[in-house]
């Protein structure tokens, strides 16, 4: 089979493996389409885990666990009829002329910026890394449990990275062992389609930001009975579909012709980025959590800086998520969200502990003795990340400023505070650089070989902030939120304050007390 149909036939078989469980946690939505795939690679994974530790087949084990994950989807669907596929939420009263149709544009942005970023499969390349480390580890997984174990505890390949995540090495193995096409090439190209499905489901987070500002601009015309100027409600999901395409094109940017060489560092970094869009910015319930569940999932069982990077979002997510807990149910425990958080980080670590017990080969970045004292190589990490970071020096300072300008808007129209995703992006990036400070060799040609691909994840952070703040604004244009005087929010079950009296349209609808996922409305009173 040659590489074309090969590749489509295993993008194929992974969302067929990985459909329920996203359907499960996410809902029939048009990023569960981007997200099913990825799934299916998270099943590769725990698959190339079992063969690895039980011997067998990383095909048999692959199609073994779709099996169980599909089963215990059925299974608990059926014991809980109530908890059945989640088809989304139709059109609202409230909702713009163009709101209605935001899904089908922002899939039709999304997928054409990320068909001609890649473009440059047309003539196929295979990265260093690529040979080295991802396609090698594929070949010890599709040669069977003897073989692999052998290849992970042998020194002899210090380069070979020999206990990175098994993400990549297990789906491309799945792909040769389905379609029986085992060249570089059909491996390259996978890995160049689950970056463009990472970069898609991540970009997709823009086009939510949009929706949900979009309708609270609505609800609040609604409240006030006042006509908005033409366009006016249709700007706010414009700006999310812009954004959304633009950081498609934003991302594959920032990665170069290392999005389509076979390298993995754009996966996990546009996965990390994803999961704090869906799970610390946007309400991060729901659905939301599920997607950024699942792109948790990926990016920790991609490479080691995603699984740290991961576990830095998952403290913060439960974080989160216990401090609203507590605000909306003062005196209630969230044991339940730290019980959950504590699961996530254990899952997170299963991989380092098997490498560990399975006396995995020891990672080898450069070889030769460590150069430089701590201060030395942390200023020549520091000018390193700073020649590929020059971002921050827009984002940081337009985050001061919006935050101050726009910061009530922010609320209002019920998207997270910027606080969060900024602590995840300082969290990843003091860790990186806390390994080049720390780690052996010449940290000088360290530097030089790979701080172009470990800055993937700030770099793609930074933009999507700057993106979610133009949104923002775009919605403060489009009304102006906070000029109606001081803030309340109506809770279930709570009377609203009384509404001063002003000219009604026949056709305005009051607006609901809680919004399509259960949050509070906010109502402005003069």
């Amino acid at each position: 089979m040659s590489t074309p149909p090969a590749a489509v036939l295993a993008v194929v078989v992974l969302a067929t493996a990985g459909s329920l469980p996203v359907v499960a946690l996410v809902g029939l939505r048009p990023v569960s389409a981007a997200l099913a795939p990825l799934a299916g690679a998270v099943l590769a994974a725990l698959a190339a885990s079992a063969c690895l530790t039980l011997g067998g087949s990383v095909v048999v084990w692959f199609v073994l666990l779709g099996l169980l994950a599909a089963a215990a989807v059925l299974v608990y669907w059926r014991s809980r009829p109530d908890a059945g596929p989640d088809w989304g939420h139709g059109p609202r009263p409230t909702d713009s002329r163009l709101d209605r149709v935001t899904p089908w544009l922002g899939a039709a942005g999304v997928t054409v910026t990320a068909v001609l970023s890649l473009s440059a499969l047309r003539a196929p390349s295979v990265g260093f890394d690529a040979r080295t480390i991802w396609l090698l580890h594929a070949r010890w997984f599709a040669a069977g449990h003897q073989v692999a174990l052998s290849a992970l505890q042998n020194p002899a390949l210090p380069f070979a990275h020999a206990s990175y995540p098994p993400l990549i090495g297990g789906t491309v193995a799945v792909s040769w062992l389905v379609t029986g096409n085992r060249s570089d090439e059909l491996g390259v190209v996978l890995i160049a389609l689950l970056n463009a499905f990472a970069v898609i489901a991540a970009a997709w987070s823009a086009v939510e930001v949009g929706r949900r500002c979009g309708r609270r601009v609505a609800a609040h015309h609604a409240q006030h009975g006042t006509r908005p100027r033409r366009g006016r409600l249709e700007a706010p999901a414009v700006a999310g579909i812009v954004v959304a395409s633009l950081l498609v094109l934003v991302a594959f940017g920032v990665a170069g012709p290392f999005a389509t060489d076979g390298y993995a560092d754009l996966l996990w970094a546009a996965c990390a980025t994803g999961a704090i869009a869906f799970g610390l910015v946007l309400p991060g319930r729901g659905p939301e959590l599920g997607v950024a569940a699942v792109l948790v999932a990926v990016a920790g069982l991609t490479k080691n800086e995603g699984t740290a990077t991961a576990m830095v979002i998952v403290v913060l997510i439960a974080g989160r998520a216990a401090r609203s807990a507590r605000l909306t149910r003062p005196g209630a425990a969230p044991w339940r969200t730290l019980l959950a958080g504590a699961a996530a980080l254990a899952a997170l670590g299963g991989w380092p502990l098997l490498m560990l017990t399975l006396g995995a080969a020891r990672n080898v970045a450069v070889l030769g003795a460590r150069q430089g004292d701590p201060w030395s190589r942390a200023r020549l990490t520091f000018d390193a990340m700073a020649g590929h970071l020059g971002v921050l020096a827009v984002a940081i300072p337009l985050a001061i400023v919006a935050g101050l300008v726009l910061g009530r808007a922010r609320r209002a129209v019920g998207v997270g505070h910027d606080g969060w995703a900024w602590a995840a992006l300082a969290g990843g990036l003091l860790l990186v650089a806390g390994v080049y400070v720390t780690g052996a060799g010449n940290v000088a040609f360290w530097l030089a070989t790979s701080v172009h691909r470990t800055t993937d994840f700030p770099a793609l952070c930074a933009w999507w902030i700057i993106g979610t703040w133009a949104i923002v604004g775009t919605a403060q244009g489009a009304v102006h939120l906070t000029s109606a005087g001081p803030v309340t929010v109506q809770r279930a079950g709570v009377p609203a304050p009384p509404v001063a009296a002003g000219p009604v349209s026949a056709s305005a609808a009051p607006p609901p007390a809680l919004d399509e996922d259960h949050t509070a409305v906010l109502h402005h009173h003069p």
